[in-house]
């Protein structure tokens, strides 16, 4: 009763690891889709949303909250157009409190 017990078990445990791989198989391709398909969207979007530099010397609002030093403003699309673009160029928003007046600036890398 012990050897079929344990034939069964290792049997049951090879079929559990093979579907946990191809589980995380599909997981990758599935992000993998996402991330190409958010890069097309972004593409997209930028021939519509303009960054616009607000200076070109580090931003005292941006340094003092340990954000990128450089603010820019995004415009020409919807706010979450501009945020999408904005994001995918690294920046991070200045105001941590949304409206519709702080929505454009960012704090970007150079």
């Amino acid at each position: 009763m012990k050897p079929a017990y344990q034939a069964k078990k290792a049997q049951d445990e090879a079929a559990a690891e093979k579907r946990r791989v191809e589980e995380e198989k599909a997981a990758a391709e599935r992000a993998a889709a996402a991330a190409e398909a958010q890069k097309k969207r972004v593409a997209a979007l930028r021939a519509k949303v303009r960054p616009k530099w607000i200076g070109f010397d580090p931003d005292g609002d941006c340094t003092g909250k340990g954000l990128p030093p450089y603010r820019k403003a995004y415009e020409g699309g919807t706010y979450d157009e501009d945020e999408l673009v904005a994001y995918a160029d690294g920046c991070q928003h200045l105001f941590t409190r949304r409206n519709s007046m702080n929505d454009v600036y960012f704090c970007c890398p150079q």
